[in-house]
């Protein structure tokens, strides 16, 4: 039996002429399709990757102008009875450093005073270890009012003063407590 075949020109030109015809339109769409929606993966993973670099670098210029802001409070004079509008304003100068920042965008919220004898009584008005807490004024002598002369005896002379930083937008905003105290140490060599 003889297994060989042949082929008739006939049936090798189409064969030629098929392959020789390029693409068919369905195929080129395809293509398209997946090019295009690679495309715009790809960009859209750019868009989110300058989103989050923005972000990034908003919410470190933030935090920057906090460190800045609580080191100035750290480093200014201790005022007995301060002011939440008045007498550590000058943070807001830490504003200036970033750039963009307005002086409004760095404030004090809160100041507080330690009271070391705070939370000397139970629920029944008996006497315990007290626990210490932070209240609204540096006076045993006066508790409604300030006392401007600082003695370590009669005032509660730690602050708790809170700060706060927004962003430009106000879309971030980041807060920070410091602690003051009127002591110092001693000068080296004294």
């Amino acid at each position: 039996m003889d297994t060989t075949t042949t082929t008739s020109p006939e049936q090798v030109v189409p064969r030629r002429r098929r392959r020789d015809r390029g693409f068919t339109l369905s195929e080129v769409l395809v293509a398209i399709s997946l090019t295009g929606t690679a495309v715009v993966a790809v960009v859209a993973g750019i868009q989110a990757v300058i989103s989050a670099s923005n972000t990034s670098d908003e919410q470190a210029k933030v935090e920057a102008v906090l460190v800045s802001a609580s080191d100035r409070l750290r480093a200014a004079d201790y005022v007995p009875c301060p002011d939440v509008d008045g007498d550590y304003a000058h943070l807001s100068a830490a504003a200036a450093a970033a750039g963009g920042y307005d002086a409004d965008q760095v404030e004090i919220l809160d100041i507080q005073f330690w009271d070391a004898s705070a939370g000397g009584a139970d629920v029944n008005g008996d006497t315990i270890d007290a626990d210490g807490a932070w209240g609204p004024t540096n006076s045993f002598v006066t508790p409604s009012g300030c006392q401007s002369d600082i003695n370590l005896t009669t005032s509660r002379t730690l602050q708790k003063v809170t700060i706060q930083v927004s962003s430009p937008d106000g879309s971030l905003v980041r807060t920070s407590e410091v602690v003051k105290s009127p002591i110092v140490p001693d000068p080296a060599g004294v």
